[in-house]
């Protein structure tokens, strides 16, 4: 068995061992999908897809709306979907029919060296961008698979605001 599919495996049977137990958690809708930015790598993300959301699920126990049912609303593949989850309105329209609260999206590209992959996690309601993801990955796909797992706590980290300092002071003698 390919080891990209035996860790997929392995990380979708952690998943079913405990999830928290949080009322809201469980009526809130998540959509999760990861996106080929080119034709050679729709399978890849696919499978990221899967691995996305069996670590989601490690830090949630909302539903979870995979890719299929995102885009049977749009009714058009993988480029009307880049291009919805580029578009606040296009979110914000799959959202209310869909029922959801967020939606963690992102894209895939393979380079000579390895993989790049970005993943954003948008508030429906508000449109606010709640924590966002980018890696340069060089190595194999079990490479690519650790670094997917690895990012997916940063999208559920509380995001840090940018304060702003004011100084007020006073001169003698002046």
């Amino acid at each position: 068995m390919n080891p990209f599919y035996l860790a997929i495996l392995c990380i979708l049977f952690l998943v079913f061992i405990e999830k928290p137990a949080n009322a809201e958690d469980e009526t809130r809708r998540i959509a999760v999908l990861i996106l080929a930015t080119d034709e050679d790598n729709h399978e890849l993300a696919d499978n990221l897809t899967e691995v996305l959301i069996a670590a989601i699920a490690e830090h949630t126990s909302a539903n979870i709306i995979g890719k299929e049912e995102f885009q049977s609303i749009l009714q058009r593949q993988d480029e009307a979907s880049i291009e919805c989850i580029e578009s606040l309105t296009c979110l914000g329209r799959v959202g209310v029919q869909l029922g959801l609260r967020e939606v963690i999206a992102g894209t895939i590209n393979q380079s000579d060296e390895g993989y790049r992959f970005h993943l954003g996690r948008t508030d429906i309601a508000s449109g606010e961008l709640i924590n966002r993801v980018f890696r340069e990955i060089r190595g194999d796909l079990s490479v690519l698979l650790e670094a997917v797992r690895e990012a997916t706590p940063i999208l559920f980290e509380e995001r840090q605001e940018i304060g702003e300092l004011h100084v007020t002071s006073s001169v003698d003698g002046s």
